[in-house]
């Protein structure tokens, strides 16, 4: 009798879903990850602006920041008009959420692919779901989920057709790739790691006429799709437009991250080896832990030392680009690494079962299925979202205490960004409440004075005057600076609201 019950209950429930035509563990990685992510999710506004910002620029139509992500933004308006339950805010999380479980799906999948057992695919890809980085950002409107799902089904189809050699999963894997350019450009990084697969695999497909045609019309589809933001530039219905193509020279500065380039290659070579790959290294530690030791096991065990090479030649430049990329939210860059360094280990302790005596299988088996577990009780705490309302309280007390006819200033890009929320999906534009991050105290003066309107912060809209102009998000300084210019400032709410009227 094994010392481990809860082990040989394991060992049973997998030999059964092994032989069944229903794959089990699709539908409990479909479950467990469904229901704890949902279970951690934010409930509303909160995390950052640019949360807030996904949050209702696709419900209502409009463009962020570059790129401008419209694949991004076509499925967010699709979920959140269609899908009946929470506010708009919940659904745009919720999106992140059904990204990443499907990316989980697909790296499932890939890994029965190579060899490995479905039960030992299933733990390593819930595994995978629970590390914090990824996890955390499953929480929340984001881009990044989305963008892993691309990879992971790219991979998935690459590597099905390596092995196949039937072309329909290379074509597959093409469209794609080719779509995923709509989300986030970081999906570059890809391009060379493809390049040789196909090169080294079946290289003949590049001079099929058909093949090229086919892959050609993917291209002109998925740059097809970024005309959204010329679309959405020239309706004077749009009421958030940050990404905008009035011409072309603008437009191609948008969609090729022209707002972000200060921040690429920033790095000195020396500050590269002793403070960025450091920083990775450990960022990697802190995702996996003593499962990085399984890595080299992995990379040795995969099916093909092609399939090892392309994992390889894509973690390599995906690390080298973000590694050298100055932003503040540079651990999200980092994803597709982790989902690479997934592949690997799980890849690897496959092998490693496999050359375990029998003796000493039922250990192995309660080591390998305790991993998720001990991840899932370490990191929920860290990454847990579900009771974060102070931003939502805050948001609502600011907007309740203007009620209706006021102009809210705010410098403050987060606090911007959770007020529009509020004022374009959840409605208080109809209350004539307008929003501004601009903080010019010139403008004020002359606003203030009721004789013109106010152009507000990438909107298409004006603020009428005559309006009550209220401060939020405000340091000492601009307090000062609006005394000074003849203001008299009236506290709302403690440090956190002020209404400012001329004499």
């Amino acid at each position: 009798m094994s010392s481990f019950p809860i082990v040989e209950r394991c060992k049973r429930f997998i030999k059964r879903s092994e032989t069944s035509r229903v794959d089990i563990g699709a539908i409990m990685i479909m479950v467990i990850v469904g229901g704890i992510y949902v279970a951690t999710l934010l409930p509303g506004v909160g995390h950052s602006g640019d949360t807030a910002k996904f949050q209702f620029v696709g419900y209502s139509l409009g463009t962020p920041h570059a790129t401008g992500y419209p694949a991004y933004i076509i499925l967010n308006f699709l979920f959140t008009r269609l899908f009946p339950f929470g506010s708009i805010a919940y659904r745009a999380n919720l999106l992140s959420a059904l990204f990443a479980i499907c990316a989980v799906y697909f790296l499932y999948r890939l890994l029965t692919s190579q060899g490995v057992s479905k039960w030992l695919a299933f733990i390593g890809a819930i595994t995978f779901a629970f590390t914090p980085t990824f996890w955390l950002h499953s929480l929340f409107a984001e881009v990044y989920t989305l963008h892993i799902l691309f990879v992971a089904a790219v991979c998935c189809f690459l590597l099905k057709w390596v092995q196949s050699e039937d072309d329909r999963y290379l074509l597959i894997a093409c469209a794609f790739y080719a779509f995923s350019f709509g989300n986030h450009l970081m999906t570059l990084m890809l391009l060379p790691a493809i390049g040789y697969l196909v090169w080294v695999t079946k290289r003949e497909v590049l001079k099929k006429p058909k093949y090229i045609a086919l892959v050609a019309t993917f291209i002109l589809l998925s740059a097809a799709q970024y005309l959204y933001i010329v679309w959405r530039t020239f309706d004077t219905d749009t009421l958030y437009l940050e990404t905008s193509a009035r011409n072309v020279k603008e437009f191609l500065w948008f969609v090729s991250g022209g707002q972000f380039r200060w921040g690429m290659f920033a790095y000195t070579p020396m500050e590269v080896l002793t403070q960025r790959i450091p920083f990775f290294l450990k960022q990697i530690w802190s995702q996996f832990y003593v499962l990085v030791l399984f890595i080299p096991f992995g990379i040795f065990g995969l099916r093909s030392w092609r399939i090892s090479i392309f994992l390889g030649l894509f973690f390599a430049v995906q690390a080298f680009y973000a590694i050298n990329y100055r932003i503040p939210d540079i651990e999200a860059y980092f994803l597709p690494n982790y989902f690479i360094l997934a592949i690997f280990i799980v890849v690897g302790i496959s092998a490693i079962i496999k050359k375990v005596p029998k003796t000493y299988i039922t250990l192995a088996l309660a080591f390998f299925v305790l991993m998720p577990m001990a991840l899932l009780v370490q990191n929920w705490v860290v990454v847990d979202q579900h009771d974060k309302i102070a931003k939502i309280r805050e948001t609502i007390a600011v907007l309740e205490s203007v009620a209706s006819n006021a102009l809210i200033v705010t410098p403050n890009y987060d606090i911007f960004e959770y007020l529009m929320y509020y004022d374009i999906a959840e409605g208080w534009m109809e209350k004539d409440v307008y929003i501004t991050h601009d903080f010019d105290i010139d403008d004020l003066i002359v606003y203030s004075r009721g004789e013109q309107s106010l152009p507000l912060t990438v909107q298409n809209i004006q603020a009428p005057p005559g309006l009550e102009i209220y401060l939020t998000g405000v340091k000492k300084d601009n307090l000062v600076e609006a005394e000074q210019k003849g203001f008299i400032i009236e506290e709302v709410r403690e440090g956190l609201l002020y209404h400012i009227a001329r004499d």
